[in-house]
């Protein structure tokens, strides 16, 4: 499909939904979804997880906790390309300036994209607002507690016509652990900024 890299990429959803499995199934078996493969893969978590075994044996290299601006050189300071995932660092990365910098600056001046797992599309962190509008990608899982927070993004993205999306992203979302890809990026055509079942 060969998104553009680097981007920042925010997948969204509650705990249990998928967002790990997806993260897992993209870099296991589909990065030809990135437009540049990735020299580097660093995944930095809050909790270990067993399935995080398997992606060790294939070599990303994890790190606990939300990296500090100089790992990020030491990672991708030689600008050749790379994946940074933040898995369960939502409380910590949305006050963390280091994570500002990387969606504002670091992502595109490193050559480095950025995923971002959370639970809360409009989490209250004191950078989250501008982290959440640095991302060209958002994957938005299904989440049966908070339909309000996709209903806000449709109607920022869409301000008249936002039903329609908004049934294209019920309909997507039908079966548990789906999601819908809102595409924001500046060079997507506009009938191509919601897609889905790309694993």
């Amino acid at each position: 499909m060969g998104h553009h890299t680097p981007s920042n990429i925010l997948v969204v959803g509650p705990s249990n939904c998928g967002k790990t499995t997806f993260l897992k199934r993209l870099l296991l078996e589909n990065e030809d979804l990135l437009a540049t493969p990735s020299r580097r893969i660093v995944y930095c978590y809050g909790s270990w997880q067993p399935t995080f075994d398997i992606l060790k044996k294939e070599g990303v290299t994890f790190h606990e906790g939300v990296p500090t601006h100089e790992q990020l050189k030491e990672w991708f300071g030689d600008k050749k390309g790379g994946l940074l995932i933040l898995d369960d660092l939502m409380a910590e990365g949305g006050n963390n300036k280091d994570i500002l910098n990387l969606f504002t600056q670091y992502s595109h001046h490193m050559n480095v994209t950025v995923f971002y797992l959370c639970q809360d599309m409009f989490h209250r962190g004191k950078y989250a607002k501008t982290i959440s509008r640095n991302a060209q990608y958002i994957v938005a899982f299904k989440n049966p507690r908070d339909q309000v927070a996709l209903r806000t993004l449709l109607f920022q993205m869409y301000p008249t016509t936002w039903k329609d999306p908004l049934e294209q992203y019920n309909a997507c979302t039908e079966c548990p652990f789906s999601y819908l890809l809102l595409d924001v990026h500046p060079a997507t055509p506009d009938n191509r900024r919601l897609l889905s079942h790309l694993l």
